[in-house]
C-alpha cells in the first residue's frame, strides 16, 4: 500500500501499523506529503519566451490573470529561536493591497521535536499557513527537494512581525506575471537586475505518481524547446539589485 510514497512516507506508515493506528495514515499523507513542483528557466538562455507560448506547449486554455509585485527582506532571528534553515521574508503587492509572507526553507525534513520543530511563526495575527516539500528541476534528470514551514499575514512586514526581527528591504523591486489554469501554475518574473525568468509550478503530494506527471507533461515539453533549468531560487534572483 505504500509502493508509490517516498522512503519517509513508507517509514511512517509501518510505525503506524505496528501500533495499530494505520486509521491516521491518510492525515499524515495529505499534510505531511503536501508539494509544489517547478521548473524556472531564465528567457536569454532560450526555452519558452512568453506565457502566449507556454499555455499552447502545455495545452492551457481559459486562465485566471493576475499582476503583483514581489520585494524580499532581510530578517534578523530573535535570540533562542531555532537558528538552522533558511529565513525567508516578503511583501506581495497586488492593486495596493500588500500581503507578506515569512518561510523556513531546509535541506532536511524538518524532525518531529527539538531543533527546527520548535520554530513558530513570527506574526502578530496570520492569515494563513503551510508545511510543504519544494521539488525544483535544475536540470533534464536532476531536481532539488527542500522542505519548508511557511505563514502569511495581511499588510507590510514591518508592522507584522515583533521588531526584535529586525526587518530590512533588500531593496529590489521584482514584477510578477501570472496566468493559472488545468492546475498549473504560469508566472513570469522580471528582476529588479533586469533579467526574465519563467516558473511553471504544481501543486500536488510527494509521491512518485504526481513527480512523473509533472516531468512528463511539463518538464519534458519544456525542455524539449531549448529551456535550461535554473538551481537559483526566485529568492536568490529577486534579491539582486
Amino acid at each position: 500500500m505504500t509502493a508509490g510514497f517516498p522512503v519517509w512516507l513508507r517509514s511512517a506508515a509501518i510505525a503506524l501499523a505496528s501500533c495499530g493506528c494505520l486509521v491516521s495514515l491518510s492525515a499524515v499523507a495529505a499534510e505531511d506529503a503536501a508539494a509544489e513542483y517547478a521548473i524556472r528557466w531564465s528567457a536569454v538562455d532560450g526555452g519558452p519566451q512568453s506565457i502566449k507560448e507556454l499555455k499552447a506547449l502545455l495545452q492551457i486554455g481559459k486562465a485566471k490573470k493576475k499582476s503583483f509585485e514581489v520585494r524580499y527582506f532581510s530578517v534578523d532571528l530573535p535570540a533562542g529561536a531555532p537558528g538552522a534553515g533558511d529565513l525567508i521574508a516578503r511583501e506581495r503587492t497586488e492593486k495596493g493591497k500588500t500581503e507578506s509572507m515569512i518561510k523556513l526553507r531546509s535541506t532536511e525534513p524538518f524532525p518531529a521535536a527539538g531543533g527546527l520543530a520548535e520554530w513558530r511563526c513570527p506574526f502578530i495575527s496570520e492569515s494563513g499557513r503551510k508545511h510543504e516539500v519544494d521539488i525544483g528541476w535544475t536540470g533534464k534528470d536532476t531536481f532539488a527537494r527542500k522542505y519548508s514551514k511557511s505563514c502569511e499575514a495581511d499588510g507590510v512586514l514591518a508592522k507584522a512581525v515583533p521588531a526584535s526581527y529586525a526587518v530590512k528591504p533588500v531593496g529590489c523591486v521584482n514584477s510578477v506575471r501570472r496566468e493559472e489554469g488545468k492546475g498549473i501554475t504560469i508566472e513570469r518574473w522580471k528582476f529588479a537586475n533586469g533579467e526574465t525568468v519563467f516558473e511553471v509550478s504544481m501543486k500536488g503530494n510527494d509521491t512518485r505518481v504526481d513527480h512523473e506527471r509533472f516531468d512528463k507533461t511539463v518538464v519534458r515539453p519544456i525542455i524539449r524547446q531549448g529551456a535550461k533549468p535554473l538551481s537559483d531560487s526566485k529568492t536568490q534572483l529577486g534579491s539582486q539589485c
